[in-house]
């Protein structure tokens, strides 16, 4: 009984044995996969660039002159017509200053008049003689002309102490307060038109070649993002020189009326769009294989004995988009696939398991 014992325990382990070799050494395993179905798709090519909303009428306030802030008339968001007056500065010893000079000049006025009353008299006449009146007259003149030029100076002065809109439109900031000091020069209210705004976006330089005035833009805005809100526009303006400052190039790109508002300073992303076809045979990117030598390839199935196997086929491609890209090679008829994750590898010949 023991020695049966034995055989049959031994007979048994021979047989999963057997079984091991043949499932893992001997029975051929199949690959999984996922069918692809080409179909006529919109392929874009684009360029994307980061920027932010500004506006052509920007203009950064200041006084011309230094002095304590007097008066802000207006706030913050406020919307204005060109010419309101938007600060002050205190002017009283610049208005003190502007009323002497004034009187200067009606004093060299006077000075004048006199003079040539004077010298109508008789006897002025013999003590100056018709050439020293000439040159009396001229040095008066003078005289008068400097106080005048003094004046209109001054007059210039006053003006620096007031700043006045010098556009419509709305107010995005004042870094003042009244009572508190401003230097000459110093910035103190920003006033932008919301109603002439653009998207002004850093190009690098590896992608210039690619831009041209009038291409189709679709920008995101940061503020929008979470509602998937696109925002047509057009490249309006390429400069032909490049920003030193961040070593790119500024372009300008038009942005469409819509009934979602745009604020200037807004942040966001445009993609430029640089060429595209309608309506043609595509795949995505990650369903085009390449091969060491440059040969672009999709993996097709056909039958053999009756099974499914994997079968490369050469393909031409076209246009090269962000998701998808133009097939050139006629497709219909195969059954086209990829691996159904990134473990498995296809190679010629394998037998396949394909899920749609």
């Amino acid at each position: 009984m023991k020695i049966k014992r034995k055989y049959i325990i031994g007979g048994t382990v021979a047989v999963l044995i057997a079984a091991g070799v043949y499932f893992f050494f001997i029975k051929e395993k199949s690959v999984n996969a996922t069918k692809v179905n080409p179909e006529n798709f919109l392929v874009e090519k684009s360029v994307s660039v980061d920027g932010q909303i500004t506006t052509f009428n920007h203009a950064d306030l200041s006084f011309g002159a230094t002095g304590r802030v007097l008066n802000i008339p207006v706030k913050k968001d406020q919307k204005i017509k060109k010419g309101t007056l938007l600060a002050q500065i205190d002017a009283a010893s610049a208005y003190q200053t502007l009323e002497a000079l004034d009187d200067t000049v009606d004093i060299a006025r006077r000075t004048k008049d006199e003079f040539v009353l004077e010298y109508l008299d008789s006897e002025k006449k013999k003590d100056y003689g018709d050439k020293k009146y000439k040159e009396t007259i001229r040095k008066l003149d003078e005289a008068i002309h400097q106080a005048q030029a003094n004046y209109k100076a001054q007059q210039a002065n006053l003006v620096d102490t007031s700043i006045r809109a010098p556009f419509d439109g709305t107010i995005v900031n004042i870094t003042k307060e009244v009572s508190e000091s401003a230097t000459a020069g110093e910035t103190i209210i920003t006033l932008v038109d919301n109603s002439n705004m653009y998207f002004e976006a850093d190009l690098e330089q590896e992608d210039f070649g690619f831009i041209k005035a009038d291409q189709d833009v679709e920008i995101t805005l940061d503020s929008y993002e979470e509602q998937d809100i696109i925002f047509k526009g057009k490249v309006t303006e390429i400069p032909g020189f490049i920003n030193p400052e961040s070593n790119s190039i500024s372009i300008k790109i038009s942005i469409e009326p819509s009934d979602v508002p745009v604020l200037y300073g807004m942040a966001g992303e445009a993609r430029v769009i640089i060429e595209k076809l309608e309506n043609t045979q595509a795949l995505t990117f990650d369903e085009v294989f390449t091969d060491d030598n440059g040969q672009e390839y999709v993996w097709t199935v056909e039958k053999q004995n009756g099974e499914d196997r994997l079968k490369r086929k050469d393909i031409e491609i076209g246009l090269e988009g962000d998701v998808y890209t133009e097939i050139k090679t006629d497709l219909n008829g195969y059954t086209i696939v990829m691996p159904e994750n990134e473990d498995v590898e296809f190679k010629d010949g394998l037998k396949v398991n394909v899920k749609n």
